[in-house]
């Protein structure tokens, strides 16, 4: 055993080499590389068939993504397809004898078991000009997959040489993992998009090759040279009288010419917002998509010279339109002024009423204001003459830009609309023709320029000055008794400083009517000399006798009712530093007697208005909840010994209210206004006028296009603005600025409602109300079209289709008669895009090949012309 384990021991002399020196070449690596992601997403195989025809109409591409390096390179690899069900598969299994035989020897019928999924796609005119991918549009592929660099500068395919070397790469992956999806690369800038691709199966191969020029000759632009082009570039053996027709789809679009006239509604005036037309006009670019589905070549003529492709005999028809305002007035005011209310820093927050430094510009503005000797007349044309001009309680309520009607809620029998004006109804603002909001439109007419706001505030200043000093109330407040917390502050002053004009004007009545009597203004005390008997006393200060009513315990002696001060009228900051006032006070006598002072001038006032009265019969006036008229007693408060009442009555002085120490001191109180609006800035002005501007331009929008903005945004808009005028303490106007955004997007609509409606109304073509009803749903639908969501990129989007086409009776406000009369398209109009999509089965390559789909999408506008092929080979009878 040793001795043959000896005889077989290797020489150490031999030294065992490997000759195969085998190196992975990069196009191997970059295939590898390929067919791993390929079957990361098993998509190995045949594929069975999408049928599209029966794809639902909202149906859209998803997308599985891969990554794969080649060197220093990474690419993507993603799968796209339908997001719908897969419809039964269209091809029958066969054995290999009868796989290519004939259903019925009569029939007359292409057998077309031998098409792969997509060469049955590729001939189905259901995706002509789709809008869910440009892929799909130009080669008519629902299901493919596309290699592209992950990063577009980087990893770009910039080359021919590179492309070939990719496609290269992809054919053999696609053969070696019998994959017969498309597969398409992505070569140059992505927004050229130029795919370049192949699909292998074992019955065909496909070649998808596009092409995207600037110039292109003429010859080419027009069907008769697309079917010369197409029959050229798949260039079939077979005999001219065995091969089918050519079939087209066609779909020209025509730019409507919109007139060139003012627009009136959005025009502001000065009871409005947006004074300012000039540019107040929007771009709509409206377009009419005529359709040819399917037809025979011999049906169409198109050449450089006719064409019988008119809109009228399409049967076919789209509408789609896109807006783009270039100014929004309304926006624009509110943006203005939300940034001068932050901007503290600026020389807008200057106070108006001193003379800015020398090189500020509202210097000389102020200065010669100072100097010059102006009447009120001069201050209110500076100011414009609308904001003091004299208005009914009605038209204060409701302007004269709209009707009264459409402002109540229950007079409108649309919910959403009744729900926008709800809302705005409990905005904390200003009455839409108050004081307060005709300056508010004054100001936003010049909210651009610092100079004309800062003459407008001043004059406004001096006019309400002027008022207070000659003792004439505010246009439009006469009815005002009090201010309206309710409403903004701003507003809540002016009806505060109508309320001292007010008093001021009572007071002087009074002593006029007092005239012989001897004038108390602010006494510290008074001590009134007393009678033998209070009965004596001669009664002063009566209003009105109280019905039948009399002296509790002289039932012989009428009760009055006396003359006595107003309560004191407060703003909301007013109720809020009485508040704090009272707070700092300690509980007990000192926060009681703080708050007996009206009552104190009452029972002053009684007792001088009735000799002889005593605690009960000031209830039985003042507080008759606490009288019981049965029992004739008191109420159990009441009843308690030494409570604030019976102090306060056993304190009180006989002493009539025109005598009495002013409770409400309106001089001091409309100083103090006045003087906050001479020293405000204009960041404190635009502070004030806010809210006002936000519900005016909120009211002013839904009065004008109610059949819009309540399907819409009206309702969050509404919402919003109201939300945001009772916020008093957000933080930076974030809530103003959330409202801004809702009216922006709203502002948009309606403009478009508006261009959209002025285009189509015609008076000389509606015959009928229902008419005009279907206008209106027709404008509804393509603003809904317009505003769906699409890639930016998209080449083909979907219009509102128009049933009936030409015959329509939209028909003849679009085209008129055709010749150019009374319609919206000119006479010979020129189409701005036309695009083709043409079908053709024919044998290829050889005469004796099998019929093989053929398809060329084409699409030519101004300076951007795009053809794609997808050509299929018999990879069989060759």
């Amino acid at each position: 055993f040793e001795c043959v384990m000896a005889e077989i021991e290797p020489n150490d002399d031999d030294v065992f080499e490997i000759d195969d020196f085998t190196v992975v070449s990069p196009l191997e690596t970059l295939v590898s590389a390929v067919e791993v992601a390929i079957h990361d997403m098993n998509l190995e195989g045949s594929r069975t068939n999408y049928d599209v025809v029966k794809l639902p109409a909202e149906w859209e591409l998803e997308m599985t993504e891969r990554r794969i390096t080649y060197e220093s390179n990474t690419f993507l690899v993603r799968w796209f397809r339908p997001n719908a069900e897969v419809a039964e598969d269209l091809t029958e299994v066969k054995d290999d004898d009868d796989e290519y035989e004939m259903r019925n020897e009569n029939e007359e019928v292409t057998n077309l078991n031998h098409y792969s999924s997509a060469a049955h796609q590729i001939s189905s005119p259901t995706l002509d000009f789709c809008t869910k991918s440009n892929l799909c549009a130009m080669y008519g592929v629902v299901e493919f997959l596309v290699l592209l660099g992950e990063h577009s500068t980087n990893d770009r395919i910039a080359t021919m040489e590179q492309k070939d070397f990719v496609m290269s790469a992809v054919r053999m992956a696609l053969n070696n993992t019998n994959c017969e999806l498309p597969f398409f690369v992505l070569c140059g800038a992505p927004e050229r998009e130029l795919y370049f691709g192949a699909a292998e199966s074992r019955t065909q191969t496909m070649t998808f090759l596009p092409a995207h020029l600037h110039q292109i000759l003429p010859r080419h632009t027009n069907l008769t040279g697309l079917i010369g082009l197409m029959k050229e570039k798949v260039g079939t053996r077979a005999s001219v009288v065995d091969l089918e027709e050519v079939r087209a789809s066609i779909r020209f679009e025509y730019q409507f010419q919109e007139p060139d006239r003012p627009r009136k509604l959005f025009i502001g005036n000065e009871k409005k917002l947006n004074k300012d037309c000039r540019d107040c006009r929007h771009a709509l670019e409206l377009t009419l998509l005529c359709l040819w589905p399917h037809l025979p070549e011999t049906r169409v003529h198109e050449n450089e010279s006719f064409s019988n492709l008119e809109p009228a005999d399409s049967s076919h028809w789209e509408i789609h339109a896109n807006f783009h305002p270039r100014h929004q007035p309304f926006s624009h005011i509110l943006k203005t002024a939300l940034a001068h209310c932050l901007n503290e820093s600026s020389p807008l927050a200057k106070e108006l009423f001193v003379l800015p430094p020398s090189d500020d510009p509202l210097k000389e503005t102020t200065k010669m204001m100072d100097q010059m000797s102006l009447k009120n007349d001069d201050w209110s044309n500076l100011l414009g003459g609308e904001v003091f001009s004299e208005v009914t309680d009605e038209d204060r309520r409701y302007p004269s830009w709209m009707t009264v009607a459409s402002l109540h809620p229950q007079s409108t029998s649309d919910p959403n609309l009744a729900k926008c004006l709800e809302d705005l109804r409990h905005s904390k603002s200003a009455p839409p023709r108050s004081m307060a909001s005709r300056l508010a439109v004054q100001l936003s007419h010049v909210m651009d320029d610092e100079s004309d706001m800062a003459v407008k505030w001043v004059s406004f200043v001096r006019l309400l000055r002027a008022h207070w000093e000659s003792n004439q109330e505010l246009p439009g407040l006469s009815s005002m008794t009090a201010p309206n917390l309710g409403s903004c502050i701003f507003n809540q002053k002016l009806e505060m400083l109508q309320c001292c004009i007010k008093a001021r004007l009572q007071r002087m009545a009074c002593y006029e009517n007092h005239s012989n009597e001897e004038f108390f203004d602010a006494e510290e005390t008074l001590e009134t000399t007393k009678t033998s008997s209070d009965v004596d006393r001669t009664p002063s200060g009566r209003e009105k006798r109280l019905g039948e009513a009399t002296l509790h315990h002289r039932p012989d002696v009428p009760l009055y009712a006396p003359n006595t001060q107003m309560p004191c009228p407060m703003t909301e900051d007013m109720v809020a530093a009485h508040a704090e006032h009272l707070s700092s006070l300690k509980e007990g006598s000192e926060r009681t007697e703080a708050q007996m002072g009206l009552l104190r001038s009452d029972m002053q006032a009684f007792k001088a208005a009735n000799p002889g009265c005593d605690l009960i019969d000031f209830i039985r006036w003042h507080s008759p909840k606490d009288f019981d008229e049965e029992t004739g007693e008191l109420s159990d408060r009441m009843r308690i010994k030494d409570n604030a009442w019976e102090k306060c009555w056993r304190e009180a002085t006989p002493l009539p209210a025109i005598h009495q120490q002013p409770h409400f001191n309106e001089a001091t109180v409309a100083e103090g206004i006045l003087s906050v609006f001479e020293h405000a800035t204009m960041a404190q002005v635009t502070d004030w006028i806010l809210p006002i501007l936000f519900h005016q331009t909120a009211l002013q929008l839904i009065s004008e296009d109610g059949q819009v903005i309540v399907e819409g945004e009206g309702a969050t808009m509404c919402s919003l603005v109201s939300r945001a005028t009772r916020d008093a303490t957000q933080p930076a106007k974030q809530a103003y600025y959330q409202a801004l955004h809702h009216i922006r997007k709203y502002e948009r609509l309606a403009h478009f409602y508006v261009h959209l409606w002025k285009t189509f109304w015609r008076q000389q073509f509606l015959k009928k109300k229902k008419e005009e009803d279907e206008i209106r749903r027709l404008v509804k639908e393509i603003m809904k079209e317009s505003d769906t969501e699409r890639p930016v990129e998209a080449m083909f989007r979907r219009g509102v289709r128009l049933p009936g086409a030409a015959s329509h009776f939209l028909g003849e406000i679009i085209g008129g008669d055709f010749q150019g009369q009374n319609g919206l398209l000119r006479k010979n109009q020129t189409p701005m895009r036309k695009s083709y999509v043409l079908y053709w089965n024919a044998p290829v390559p050889a005469a004796s090949s099998r019929i093989q789909p053929q398809r060329i999408f084409a699409n030519f506008e101004h300076e951007d012309h795009r053809i794609c092929s997808a050509t299929t080979n018999d990879a069989v009878f060759m």
